[in-house]
């Protein structure tokens, strides 16, 4: 236990944390100052008191290091996160309160001089005759407060400036489009990635072996991705293949499918939200919704068509940087000069996946005619474009003028069809239970707000719903159900009816976000700060979801 030892008039706390799945614990005092209480943390994440520290609760929330943290038990602890050394300069020393003072002002993160005022409450508070005084006016609560509240400024831009040092960022500079400190995937002699203890049972793959109690959950609205780790879902992903036939149908050997699954997985970034396991719950819901429809079965949906909704959602997302187009285009990004700033991150989706699937080892279209693989690439590159919500009133639209008279016999209605299909795939958390949907939501927010962070260090523009400061999870969710996902999928299912279970699931989850914002709106704020760890249902197409309410502009985010 990492303690603190002095004559103290203050109630004694105890508070109980993990630091790299290790029980730890803290004790201080109420009166001890917030500098003293960081460094018994940072003792018990054996680090110094110079390290950034961020403290979480269960939902993964930020807790500020003050004398105000709720005390908790070992059975709940607190994660604490040691997240590198604090404001230090391109020099050996710490920067000092002025220095810092005046790099915060420069960034127009702090209005006064926070560091010198923290030092005067500190001063203050280990002043025995002025907190006898506070004491008796009654005012010494009040102190405290201020105390907390000047050093919660300093926190958050105290991360920043750090940020900032750490990364040499200048404003409006191009980059690769890729957050800091990210790797390029599509970069050739990169590391080998390590093998998954499950590898060898997806190398050696037989759809026989596979459980029919795990292939029928498969199939399943409700399927729970948490449950599962890379490998299995590598292994799943072989499952919806081998399922829909499609090996045959592409006369695919079965090693180059598994080459192709391990070159998807290896070419995802480890973002919050972008990542391996997201390709994989939009692959998953694209197999789920098929065996819904029935479209396997329909008489003018051919096995490729199939192959090409699979394959889509698989690379949907390949080396995403986690900034979205926003920030590609007023960052200028090399993404966004290589694009013409036209939906630069689905087009480098599309560039990456089609990389892979050039490479005999990996092209699962290898099997099929000149014709087949052309038509293929052209719906593929389709399908993975439709998910620029830059472009959903124009995809809606178009869905929308066919579904009187809605004909499968008709390439334009099947087309339409399948970029609808995708994009409910992409968003479609909000259709599962909430215990396996509201955790992708904070994801996703702890993706936009490491946006949003960044954008303020470097002067772009910062949408208001990705901005800490001022969404709530309740807000984002219920402006993106109500104005996105909702008329989407029911406008899906005035075609195809079995969908219409889909948007009950969708409304119970509004009603859920509305419930929440109206009992904790306080805890409704996700806060991760830092670095990349950590959906809403879905992706940081979410973004027209707080701002889509009021405008359609704002959807070009994704």
């Amino acid at each position: 236990m990492s303690r603190r030892n002095s004559q103290h008039m203050g109630k004694s706390k105890v508070i109980h944390i993990q630091v790299d799945g290790i029980p730890e614990s803290v004790e201080f005092f109420e009166d001890d100052s917030v500098e003293a209480i960081r460094d018994a943390f940072a003792a018990a994440g054996e680090s110094d008191g110079s390290a950034i520290l961020k403290l979480r609760n269960a939902k993964g929330n930020i807790i500020s290091i003050t004398p105000r943290i709720p005390e908790n038990t070992s059975q709940n602890p607190y994660t604490l996160e040691v997240i590198g050394a604090r404001i230090s300069a391109p020099w050996s020393e710490q920067v000092s309160a002025e220095k810092l003072s005046e790099l915060m002002r420069e960034r127009g993160f702090v209005g006064e001089d926070v560091v010198r005022r923290l030092a005067q409450l500190e001063k203050q508070l280990a002043d025995p005759d002025i907190v006898d005084r506070y004491r008796k006016d009654g005012d010494f609560k009040a102190l405290q407060v201020k105390l907390t509240n000047v050093y919660q400024k300093i926190q958050e831009a105290e991360y920043l400036v750090w940020l900032g040092f750490q990364k040499n960022l200048k404003p409006k500079t191009m980059n690769a489009g890729r957050r800091p400190g990210s790797v390029d995937k599509t970069k050739k002699n990169k590391a080998k990635p390590e093998v998954d203890p499950s590898q060898a049972s997806f190398d050696n793959f037989k759809l026989a072996d596979v459980p029919d109690g795990t292939k029928e959950y498969l199939r399943q609205l409700t399927f729970d991705n948490w449950l599962w780790e890379g490998g299995e879902m590598k292994y799943l992903m072989q499952v919806m293949f081998y399922e829909l036939n499609l090996p045959d149908a592409l006369n695919v050997d079965p090693q180059v499918l598994r080459n192709f699954i391990n070159a998807i997985q290896a070419n995802y970034n480890d973002n919050p939200f972008h990542n391996f396991r997201h390709g994989f719950c939009v692959t998953q819901m694209m197999y789920a919704i098929i065996h819904l429809i029935k479209l396997n079965e329909q008489e003018h949906v051919s096995k490729l068509d199939i192959a090409c909704l699979l394959v889509a959602c698989m690379g949907h997302d390949l080396d995403h940087p986690g900034f979205n187009n926003a920030y590609q285009v007023n960052a200028q990004t090399e993404l966004a000069i290589r694009y013409n700033d036209v939906s630069p991150l689905e087009n480098h989706h599309c560039s990456v996946l089609f990389n892979i699937l050039f490479k005999p080892e990996c092209n699962v279209f290898a099997g099929l005619t000149g014709e087949d693989r052309t038509y293929a690439r052209k719906l593929i590159i389709l399908l993975v474009l439709s998910t620029d919500m830059a472009k959903h009133g124009e995809i809606l639209g178009r869905f929308k003028g066919f579904t009187d008279s809605f004909d499968m016999a008709e390439e334009n209605h099947r087309s339409a069809l399948y970029q609808m299909l995708i994009k409910c795939s992409d968003i479609s958390n909000e259709a599962r239970p909430v215990d396996v949907a509201e955790p992708w939501c904070d994801c996703l927010l702890e993706e936009f707000f490491a946006q949003s962070d960044m954008e303020k260090l470097e002067g772009l523009p910062v949408a208001p719903f990705m901005d800490r400061d001022k969404v709530t999870k309740s807000s984002a969710q219920v402006g993106f159900l109500n104005f996105v996902i909702i008329p989407l999928f029911e406008q899906v299912s005035s075609v195809f009816e079995p969908m219409s279970n889909m948007v009950q699931s969708i409304r119970s989850s509004l009603a859920y976000y509305k419930e929440l914002g109206v009992a904790k709106p306080a805890e409704d704020k996700a806060a991760p700060v830092a670095a990349a760890p950590a959906a809403p249902a879905a992706d940081e197409k979410n973004e027209a979801g707080a701002a889509a309410a009021a405008t359609t502009e704002n959807k070009e985010a994704s």
